[in-house]
């Protein structure tokens, strides 16, 4: 195991918009290009029954739908780092799974895959997601519109309540 040091650190954060079997090597063809530590999976559409392999990614922490199709969050970790699950308690309207990986200084950095199906969250259901000790990095669908990352858009819910978490979070 090694402590990675946040200069030479790759995360990759995806939208899968399913990963099942005919986009899987798809998938790893680019796990291989980019060779990130962390890979922050969004709408993986994986069930129990799919277990997928990845090469230089042995730690998969998965949160899939237990009695529906689609959607699901997943975090792939290199095999040579130190980690460990963060438990998320979100709402029905937030998929999430965290990993808190530790650095060569001793620090954590924890890391989030998000899912947010319906666009109908509320503020504090993404204020209770960045509501941590450790420095953090969230990645998913949010399904969020807002024009301050999209100038054309049309404010949706969530795009207001993710605008209002980091907002009141200072981010």
């Amino acid at each position: 195991m090694i402590n990675p040091t946040t200069e030479n650190f790759k995360c990759l954060q995806w939208n899968a918009r399913g990963l099942t079997k005919s986009k899987l090597e798809e998938f790893r063809h680019y796990l291989s290009l980019v060779n990130p530590e962390v890979a922050l999976r969004s709408e993986t559409h994986w069930n129990s029954g799919f277990a997928p392999k990845f090469k230089s990614h042995v730690h998969i922490l998965r949160k899939d739908r237990p009695n529906r199709l689609g959607g699901g969050v997943a975090i792939l970790i290199s095999k040579s780092l130190q980690y460990s699950p963060i438990t998320h308690n979100p709402p029905d309207t937030i998929e999430a799974i965290g990993a808190s990986i530790l650095f060569k200084n001793n620090q954590h950095i924890d890391f989030t895959s998000i899912y947010i199906p319906r666009a109908n969250c509320e503020t504090e259901d993404i204020e209770a997601m960045l509501d941590r000790s450790n420095p953090y990095l969230l990645g998913g669908d949010f399904n969020g519109h807002h024009p301050l990352w999209e100038s054309n858009a049309t404010v949706n819910k969530a795009g207001k309540s993710v605008y209002e978490a980091l907002i009141n979070d200072q981010c």
